[in-house]
This record gives C-alpha cells, sequence and structure tokens, in this order.
C-alpha cells in the first residue's frame, strides 16, 4: 500500500488532483487499527493509518482545495515508507517507533506532493501519490481550508462525532478491525454502522 494507494471517487463529479508536484496539507489523520494486507501472495495483519491531504493550489470548479488520501502501515523503521513522510512532514528527526511518535503532530504539516494519473482496465483515471517530500524554507502556505480531524480507536481518544465524519469506506474498514470490535465490546456499545454517504476520498 503506502505510496501506490489510488485516490477514489467521493461522488460521481469528484475532481482529482492534477498529475504534478504540488503543496499538499494534513487535515486528517486516521487510525485504522489492524487490517488484513496482501503482499507477494501472502495475506499479513498489519496496524495501518491514513493521512488526508487537502491542495491549496489546486482548486475544484466551485473553489474547494481538492483532496486525496493514503494508507500506510504504521510502522517507523528504517525501511518503512512512513518514515520518510513523516520526518519530510515534520522537517524533524523521526523516533524508530511508532509508539514513541504522536500522529495527531501531522495535522497542519505540508508537503510537497507528488500525484501521477493511471488508467485501470475500465479506462477509469485515477490517481496515485508517488512521493512525498519537504516543502523549501520560506514557502508561503495558506491555513488549512478544512477542518483538522483526528481519530483514533483507544479508549481515551475514541469519539462517535469523529467516527461519523469520516468517510463511508473508512468507518467499514474501520469497523472490521479487533481493535475497534474490542473498544465496542469494552464501551458496551452495539457494532457501530458506517453513517456517512461518503466513500474514500
Amino acid at each position: 500500500m503506502g505510496l501506490e494507494i489510488k485516490a477514489q471517487a467521493r461522488t460521481g463529479d469528484y475532481e482529482l488532483p492534477t498529475a504534478e508536484p504540488k503543496i499538499g496539507i494534513v487535515y486528517r489523520v486516521v487510525d485504522m487499527g489492524t487490517q488484513k494486507k496482501e503482499w507477494e501472495g501472502e495475506v499479513k495483519n498489519v496496524k495501518q493509518v491514513a493521512l488526508f491531504f487537502e491542495f491549496p493550489h489546486d482548486l475544484t470548479k466551485d473553489g474547494r482545495p481538492k483532496v486525496m488520501s493514503a494508507i500506510y502501515t504504521a510502522n517507523l523503521g528504517d525501511r518503512s515508507k512512513l518514515r520518510p513522510i513523516v520526518r519530510d512532514l515534520t522537517q524533524s528527526d523521526v523516533p524508530a517507533n511508532i509508539n514513541g511518535f504522536d500522529l495527531v503532530s501531522l495535522l497542519g504539516k505540508s508537503g510537497v506532493i507528488d500525484i501521477a494519473h493511471t488508467t485501470d482496465k475500465n479506462g477509469k483515471v485515477r490517481a496515485k501519490i508517488v512521493n512525498i517530500s519537504k516543502v523549501m524554507k520560506g514557502t508561503a502556505i495558506p491555513d488549512p481550508h478544512n477542518e483538522l480531524q483526528f481519530f483514533d480507536i483507544s479508549k481515551e481518544r475514541y469519539t462517535d462525532d469523529m467516527f461519523e465524519k469520516l468517510p463511508k469506506w473508512y468507518q467499514e474498514r474501520i469497523t472490521e478491525s479487533p481493535e475497534y470490535q474490542e473498544l465496542m465490546k469494552e464501551l458496551g456499545k452495539n457494532h457501530q454502522e458506517p453513517t456517512s454517504e461518503d466513500i474514500p476520498f
């Protein structure tokens, strides 16, 4: 997954970000819990995190920043794809253990997001993030347009309100995670069904 995650339409009129490097601002960070991931024919259970970016200089027809999200394995080891992204977004050293880093600190951080377009077998054009790098010092970054949101499955941070703000596809994936199911049992709640009308982005 990681840098190869593709953007998908939220609705029929979703506008893909243009295929070029551009400033992106992290406006939402989502704890996905443990998810099944297939790699080279092997299925593994891995903890994942999703980052949502808005692009202040790439606007929709009605003047809003276009958006895109990508999912990464929640690992900050030397060989992980997330480590250099966190390093360049924060422009600081990164601890070797994800437990030593609070992902909420990524909210509002900016980077240069390099986007490419691909065409699937059905002829549909999709977008993918191919690289994220640091913004040059002195670059003017506008304030985020979207509300800064952080979703965490932990009992200390979880709220129904933040869950309901997530796109439907993300809600569905999160409800499948053992962390979410265990939390619902601990809180004495029934399994929560997705409520948003949106899908991934």
